[in-house]
């Protein structure tokens, strides 16, 4: 397994409205969500976690991040 990759929605990003607008969607999962998982992707570079289903890395995962 390579790099945690952000997964596609499975419906249109204005789906949800006008509960949710596409522009909400568009910021939480286009840049937000986004920004975690390239934070993640980066803190794993090196590490023993590197590589593992994400599932694994959780349950293997110690202390926290000090950043």
């Amino acid at each position: 397994m390579g790099k945690i990759e952000l997964k596609a929605l499975p419906y249109a990003m204005d789906a949800l409205e006008p509960v949710i607008s596409k522009q909400t969607l568009e910021f939480h999962h286009g840049k937000h969500l986004a920004g975690y998982v390239n934070n993640l992707n980066g803190l794993l570079e090196g590490s023993p976690l590197a590589g593992l289903p994400l599932e694994e890395m959780v349950c293997k995962a110690e202390g926290g991040y000090e950043g």
